[in-house]
């Protein structure tokens, strides 16, 4: 049998989830690309998960390998 959740609690559990995140904007010029795999953002370093890398790469008509 399945549990069901009531649609309050899937909010409650995003609102938690959500409470340690953030927007900030950053000037285009602050963010550079090391590699694929690295972003710069302000002078700090930052992965680039693979979905991202194959976005990125599909976006600009680039191979991705």
């Amino acid at each position: 049998m399945q549990k069901l959740i009531t649609l309050e609690k899937v909010f409650d559990r995003v609102d938690e989830m959500s409470a340690a995140c953030y927007g900030q904007n950053i000037d285009v010029p602050d963010i550079l690309f090391d590699k694929l795999e690295t972003v710069s953002i302000a002078g700090e370093s930052h992965p680039v998960k693979r979905v991202a890398q194959h976005s990125f790469a599909t976006r600009l008509g680039i191979p991705y390998l």
